[in-house]
C-alpha cells in the first residue's frame, strides 16, 4: 500500500485476522491488544489549560514500525514478514498498538525525567501544548535529542510546529479563535459531495 505522504515509499499490510476464527489475530488475548488513544476532546482539554493562543507542535518517530517493536531472531520465523532484507512484526497484528503505546509510554516517562513537557502521545505521534513559541520549539528539539538518544529518531519531514493552527486526527485545532473545524480539503470533499 503506498505510503500517501512519502512517494515511493510503501507500507506492507497482511490481514492477519482471516480465516475467521482460526486466524493469528484469534489468538491473541483483547487484554493484549485493547486500549484507547488521545481523543479530540482530550487535545481541546490540554489547549484549554495551556491557554489561549497555546502554541502547538508534532514530532513524529522515524521509521517507528521497525524500531520501536523489534521482534527477536528466534522469533522472527514464527511472527515476523521478512521482505527484502526487513523483519519486521506484520501491520494488522493486533497486539502492535500496544507495543507502540508501551514505547510511547517509555518516551514520555524519560522526557518526564529530563523535565520535557509532553502533553499527548498516540503512536509514537507526540504532541505539545504549550504557553510560549520558544517553550514549543525548545520542546521539540529537546524531545528529537531525547528521541535519537534513545535510538528512535524524529522524522525530519513530519514535524510540526510550533503553530497556532493544527491538525489533530483530521480536525484542526485553532488556539488562537477556539475553533474547531474540518481541514480545507476535507471541507471541501464534504461539501461537493453534500452538493450532488
Amino acid at each position: 500500500m503506498p505510503k500517501t505522504s512519502q512517494p515511493g515509499k510503501y507500507h506492507l499490510i497482511v490481514d492477519l485476522s482471516v480465516p475467521e476464527g482460526s486466524s493469528v489475530n484469534n489468538g491473541i488475548s483483547p487484554a493484549l491488544s485493547t486500549l484507547s488513544y488521545t481523543s479530540v476532546d482530550e487535545a481541546v482539554a490540554m489547549i484549554i489549560e495551556a491557554g489561549q493562543s497555546a502554541w502547538m507542535a508534532k514530532l513524529v518517530i522515524q521509521s517507528a514500525y521497525r524500531k520501536v517493536v523489534p521482534v527477536h531472531p528466534a522469533d522472527q520465523p514464527l511472527l515476523g514478514i521478512h521482505w527484502r532484507g526487513i523483519m519486521s512484526p506484520t501491520f494488522g497484528l493486533q497486539s502492535v498498538p500496544l507495543f507502540f503505546t508501551a514505547g510511547s509510554m517509555a518516551c514520555h516517562g524519560q522526557w518526564s525525567v529530563a523535565g520535557f513537557a509532553t502533553y499527548s502521545i498516540t503512536l509514537m505521534l507526540f504532541f505539545f501544548f504549550l504557553s510560549g513559541v520558544q517553550p514549543a520549539q525548545a520542546g521539540i528539539e529537546d524531545s528529537s535529542g531525547l528521541c535519537q538518544h534513545l535510538g528512535l529518531p524524529a522524522a525530519p519531514l513530519k514535524v510540526v510546529g510550533p503553530c497556532k493552527t493544527f491538525t489533530f486526527l483530521g480536525t484542526e485545532i485553532d488556539s488562537d479563535q477556539w475553533e474547531l473545524h474540518l481541514p480545507e480539503k476535507k471541507h471541501i470533499c464534504v461539501m461537493s459531495t453534500l452538493q450532488e
